[in-house]
């Protein structure tokens, strides 16, 4: 088990698939269309959890980022 720091400084305890995934987004985001099934509802549990935000990309569409400690001071739009 690993942990990840989220934006609100908190250390949040991480899964191996979880991690999986968190790898797999990396800084520049992932489109929701891309995940299958599970990795699809593993984010939405993300999200709850914090460790995920949910955003529009340029072009409009539905994308996950990994939610960092180093954006509590900035904007990231």
């Amino acid at each position: 088990m690993r942990y990840h720091e989220i934006a609100s400084g908190m250390r949040m305890p991480v899964s191996a698939e979880e991690q999986a995934l968190l790898n797999r987004i990396g800084e520049d985001g992932i489109a929701i269309d891309s995940l299958d099934e599970r990795e699809h509802e593993v984010a939405r549990l993300m999200v709850n959890r914090g460790l995920l935000t949910r955003f529009r990309d340029k072009e409009g569409a539905l994308a996950y980022r990994n939610s960092s400690v180093k954006d509590i001071w900035r904007d990231r739009s």
